[in-house]
């Protein structure tokens, strides 16, 4: 028999709903109004029937439910980042690790709607966001290359990266399904998404609930000067990752209390993953890189990046890196061949209000991560 503490509350009517069948049905309700007693061997016949709807109700939840564990020995490394902070540069030094799979923006809702245990749920407070779980789910799917569908690839599924430098082809790779996905998941040691919509650490902390214990985060943060001059020229707008327009083009102006609004949650988020990298449960798996120091010293946290995923840099690597960091820009606001330098300066062209403006905002943020403020200089 099944006790109350194997049945999980959703399922506890159920049981309580036996038991008054079971009682109810004793008698039969006949047509002609009279009532007759069951005899005792159809009374466990039919306490049979509900016991055993009852155990494939339960076995059926379980199922739904469980998080997927596997024998996998693929590690999970997350990037974690905002919308302009250099991502797009850092995925592809990763990329060119030979038994690494990157995953482009797995936990945008746009793509990982269709993603099962049983559905992706939308965060409840933003439904262009996916829920707390369902990000945690997506994420271990990776970890474990265990998948209920092909959505936890993100775009993969419907385009192809133009940027990839790997040597398989993602979107090709998923067509071929589900099952293909995690055997060729499996054959890698690392999988890396790369996910600007992962803004509260914290939640990592779940993780290990959902299957997933073997992962490590790089933390991505860049000068909030910077990440929102970079989304009112690229994106026309203050906010990203969720699709919300501020503007519809250059000449609208955005007001001083727009900006200061996106400039506090930005930084918001940045203070408190800060914080949440000190924890105890994070520090070793954890590593923080500045963009701005990726600018500076392209080689040194190259070789320190690639040390905290135990792989060895390559000739490949260095040359990218030399053709990257001060090459021309190729015209796109997200190619990664650019004057670095002069890209990680440009939030200094912005009126000098606006500086300001993000400064008051962000004034523990500039202070925790070192930046200093404006001087005027541009």
């Amino acid at each position: 028999m099944i006790s109350r503490r194997d049945i999980p509350v959703g399922l506890f009517t159920i049981v309580v709903t036996v038991i008054v069948l079971c009682a109810i049905t004793a008698y039969r309700n006949c047509f002609d109004g009279t009532l007759q007693p069951f005899t005792n061997q159809e009374i466990r016949a039919e306490i049979e029937v509900k016991d055993s709807t009852l155990e494939q109700a339960l076995k059926d939840h379980q199922s739904s439910e469980n998080v997927p564990v596997s024998n996998s020995k693929t590690k999970l490394v997350i990037i974690a980042t905002e919308s302009r902070s250099g991502s797009t540069w850092l995925g592809t030094i990763f990329q060119m690790i030979p038994d690494l799979m990157y995953v482009f923006e797995p936990l945008d809702a746009r793509h990982a709607s269709g993603m099962g245990y049983p559905h992706a749920q939308h965060d409840p407070f933003d439904n262009r966001q996916l829920s707390e779980d369902s990000k945690l789910k997506v994420l271990s799917s990776l970890c474990t290359c265990k998948f209920q569908t092909i959505q936890a690839f993100g775009k993969a599924p419907v385009t192809v990266e133009q940027s990839s430098h790997t040597e398989y082809n993602l979107h090709k790779e998923v067509l071929k399904g589900r099952n293909h996905m995690e055997t060729f998941c499996s054959e890698f040691s690392v999988v890396m998404p790369k996910c600007i919509r992962l803004t509260d650490l914290s939640i990592l902390k779940r993780l290990p609930e959902f299957g997933c214990s073997n992962f490590q985060v790089v933390h991505l943060i860049r000068d909030p000067r910077a990440v929102l001059r970079s989304r009112m020229v690229t994106f026309h707008e203050l906010y990203s990752g969720n699709g919300q327009k501020t503007a519809v083009n250059d000449s609208q102006e955005m007001s001083e209390e727009m900006i200061y609004e996106a400039a506090v949650a930005l930084c918001t988020n940045g203070v408190k993953n800060g914080a949440t990298a000190k924890e105890p449960w994070l520090q070793e798996r954890y590593i923080r890189i500045r963009y701005q120091d990726m600018v500076d010293k392209p080689y040194d946290k190259v070789e320190e990046l690639y040390n905290f995923v135990n792989k060895p840099v390559t000739e490949r690597v260095t040359n990218f890196v030399d053709t990257s960091m001060t090459g021309h820009s190729v015209g796109s606001n997200f190619g990664v061949i650019k004057d670095s330098k002069a890209v990680a300066e440009k939030w200094r062209t912005m009126d000098g209000d606006k500086i300001a403006i993000i400064e008051k905002a962000c004034s523990e943020f500039l202070k925790t991560f070192d930046y200093e403020l404006f001087d005027g200089n541009t």
